[in-house]
């Protein structure tokens, strides 16, 4: 109760590179940032093809009604599958919606080739959710801006910096907007708090979910909040 990150839960983070491949592979893509931890996708494993579907049967509710938020967390998935792909001396080749099963997102071929393990891929198992407070009185260095920038590869993609008070003011008051609104209805409250998991307990039997150890909250605080899990009402509060 007085711990955090610990526990069969978090286990996936202590063995994603073990095994051989095919398999290591989705061993890393599980790892992927995605859209309340619902995890929300099969992967279809062969020697030399893995194949990602939409798990149907996970979903959001209100608050993706499109499941865009699903197939951009899919989408996390590929990307940590190609760069375990690489580390582990095979070249995927990424079809999207390769025929007319819609739940098949993507089709990843595998072929050998020179192992090349990049810096992306090593920063796989330390990437956690964090919702405590920025530091906003330190400044962002110029340097970190500029090979933030360089990672775009892509034509029509842009980054936009918000570096004035004003840029921040105005993007802060727009999330509390957005938030309230967000709360006020009360479906995409209700779907939104399904995938809550409070107690120690709920954190090892469902493994998924939006969990009170990543809540941004200082260990006492985490602690009680295990103790006397938040009901939807104070969780929007």
């Amino acid at each position: 109760m007085f711990s955090s990150g610990d526990g069969d839960a978090y286990e996936s983070w202590g063995s994603w590179e073990q095994g051989a491949a095919p398999v290591r592979l989705v061993r890393a893509a599980i790892l992927a940032a995605n859209a309340h931890n619902a995890q929300a996708w099969r992967f279809a494993v062969t020697q030399d093809r893995i194949d990602v579907h939409d798990d149907g049967s996970r979903s959001l509710g209100a608050v993706d009604p499109y499941r865009r938020e699903i197939h951009l967390s899919a989408g996390c998935a590929v990307e940590n599958l190609v760069l375990a792909a690489a580390a582990a001396g095979l070249a995927a080749t990424v079809t999207l919606q390769p025929s007319t099963d819609t739940t098949l997102l993507a089709r990843l071929d595998l072929a050998p080739a020179r192992a090349s393990r990049s810096p992306l891929y090593a920063a796989i198992p330390a990437r956690h959710t964090d919702r405590g407070a920025y530091q906003s009185g330190r400044a962002l260095p110029v340097d970190v801006i500029r090979s933030l920038e360089t990672l775009v590869d892509v034509a029509t993609v842009r980054v936009h910096w918000l570096t004035t008070t004003g840029q921040r003011s105005a993007f802060s008051a727009a999330t509390v907007a957005a938030t309230e609104s967000f709360i006020a209805d009360a479906q995409q409250s209700s779907d939104d708090y399904a995938w809550y998991r409070g107690t120690w307990d709920q954190v090892q039997s469902h493994r998924d979910g939006v969990t009170v150890d990543a809540s941004g909250l200082p260990p006492v605080m985490r602690a009680l909040g295990k103790m006397i899990p938040a009901t939807r009402a104070s969780n929007d509060q």
